[in-house]
């Protein structure tokens, strides 16, 4: 386990303590399994969350809405982040990041934040010489307290004629993906661009607090566990 990772977690469990002695639930009171909400078995851990899995079947990913109250979530860049990731687990092994940029080769940097990415955009017939969307990897240096993530968007051509434009970004972690998702468009906005870094590291906190697979003697004391 790496420092950086060893500290998230280790603020993670004091912010939650902290938060059950201020009586701060883990879920808001909207969420349909608040105030504690379930643990949740994605890969090979478990993750508390306030609403119960969705997919399966002949799906290839479980997944869930994290939705947990930011409150419980120390140094938040954005209350958004923990209130629409989506956790998805890989179980056929497919891989979301090599499926997104086949066939899309480098195409240069692109700067959001300030922080460098590896572009892969793409045009098609109705984009002209403008990209139509773009998969963007970042990849940290050694001392870069940045996770791993890539961003995929789509819409960047068409966004001067009122259309949307939509981002997610994911990190991949042992057997699941988070996803964090953004629709802006010329009227709305696109400010969320130059945030996708720290959002990223938003990911990495929210995962960090809601990963109790090191708790789980204490979870199943008061929660349900679903495997």
């Amino acid at each position: 386990m790496s420092m950086l990772l060893l500290t998230a977690l280790t603020a993670a469990w004091a912010e939650q303590a902290s938060a059950q002695e201020k009586n701060i639930p883990y879920c808001l009171h909207t969420e349909e399994l608040a105030p504690h909400g379930i643990v949740l078995k994605m890969g090979e851990a478990y993750y508390r969350a306030c609403r119960p899995r969705g997919g399966g079947g002949d799906l290839p990913w479980h997944q869930f809405i994290l939705r947990i109250n930011p409150a419980v979530v120390p140094d938040l860049m954005s209350r958004y982040s923990p209130t629409n990731l989506r956790v998805m687990e890989r179980v056929d092994g497919t891989d979301r990041l090599k499926n997104a940029i086949r066939n899309k080769p480098i195409t240069g940097i692109r700067l959001f934040g300030g922080v460098e990415y590896e572009a892969h955009e793409f045009t098609n017939a109705h984009s002209g010489d403008k990209p139509a969307g773009g998969v963007y990897i970042y990849r940290p240096t050694e001392d870069s307290d940045i996770p791993f993530h890539w961003v995929n968007c789509k819409g960047w051509a068409h966004m001067e004629e009122g259309r949307s434009l939509n981002c997610s970004v994911y990190i991949r972690n042992d057997n699941i993906v988070a996803k964090l998702l953004f629709i802006g468009s010329k009227e709305r906005g696109t400010a969320f661009v130059d945030h996708f870094p720290g959002f990223a590291q938003d990911i990495e906190k929210v995962l960090a607090v809601a990963n109790v697979t090191d708790r789980l003697d204490e979870m199943e004391a008061f929660l349900d566990i679903v495997e």
